[in-house]
């Protein structure tokens, strides 16, 4: 009898966690399809591994700095698990989005003596801004990073904040802030 009811109670448990109580994946697995998802160009599959809602503008980054996610990469340095919170750091080697607008700007700063529209400078820098983001040689950094994920209905997420933005498109958010200091 006590065989029996000891397989009961293990059928039970297995059974509830099958359907409730296991966690899948993982908070590697999760920051591994992240960036697999960036790799692909899947930006909306990518913003369901985060915590924003509204979601971040990945989609829109892209589009605005063709290429800034084509020399990517990362590499898990160390993962902590604490209850329902996870801390991956992780190094991010992207374009180096600082050194990329000093050069823009260097070559570009001829032009506002130039006669043209605003428009037309703006369409200038970003032609010279995606051909230097495209060159053999384009510069990138490396950023080791804390990602934070949370555990939300049985699934890991990602917690973006301004260091993972700032990883992924290598320093666009510190240049901004720098630029918006002059």
């Amino acid at each position: 009898m006590k065989i029996v009811l000891s397989l009961a109670i293990v059928l039970i448990l297995s059974a509830c966690t099958t359907v409730g109580g296991l966690v899948s994946p993982n908070p590697n697995e999760t920051v591994t399809a992240f960036f697999t998802h960036i790799y692909a160009r899947e930006f909306d599959e990518a913003n369901q591994l985060l915590t924003t809602d509204p979601p971040i503008a990945l989609r829109e980054i892209e589009a605005e700095h063709s290429g800034i996610f084509d020399n990517i990469d990362y590499q898990l340095v160390s993962e902590i698990v604490e209850g329902n919170r996870a801390y991956l750091t992780v190094n991010i080697s992207a374009l180096d989005f600082t050194q990329l607008m000093e050069a823009v700007i260097s070559e570009a700063f001829f032009w506002a003596f130039v006669e043209m529209t605003e428009e037309e400078l703006y369409e200038l820098v970003n032609e010279l801004l995606i051909e230097k983001m495209n060159a053999e040689d384009a510069p990138t950094i490396e950023n080791e990073i804390t990602m934070v994920l949370m555990l939300e209905r049985n699934k890991w997420h990602i917690v973006p904040d301004n260091a993972l933005f700032d990883g992924l498109t290598g320093g666009v958010l510190s240049f901004a802030e720098y630029a918006a200091g002059w």
